[in-house]
Order: structure tokens, then sequence, then C-alpha cells
């Protein structure tokens, strides 16, 4: 939805898995804290598709 929506700085964090740590991935103890930012929405009508476009394609590879 971030995405669709003109933000592409947008990643899942699974903070219950410790496949993770096991990676090796970067881990940072303590508090973090942001500046407070306004975000405005620049949606992309390219990324919308109806239901019935969704259902004449599934199944088709080149679709995800």
């Amino acid at each position: 939805m971030l995405r669709y929506l003109g933000h592409d700085a947008v990643a899942v964090l699974d903070v219950g898995s410790r496949a993770g740590f096991a990676e090796g991935n970067p881990v940072k103890a303590g508090r973090e804290t942001a500046t407070p930012r306004t975000f405005t929405p620049r949606v992309r009508p390219g990324m919308l598709v109806t239901v019935d476009e969704v259902a004449r394609r599934v199944g088709d590879p080149a679709v995800r």
C-alpha cells in the first residue's frame, strides 16, 4: 500500500524471527528516535488493478 502511495523505502520487519539473527543481520540495542516528517501521498494509478483483471491473470507467470 505504501508503494502504491509513492513511498518506496518500505520493508517488513519480523521481530519474532530468529532467522534474521542467525543470518548475521545487524542488530542495535536501545531506543531509536526519528524526526517526525509529513508524508505527501502520490498515488500510482498504474499499480491499481480490479478484481476482474486479477481473475483473468491468475496463473499467468508474467504477473505477480
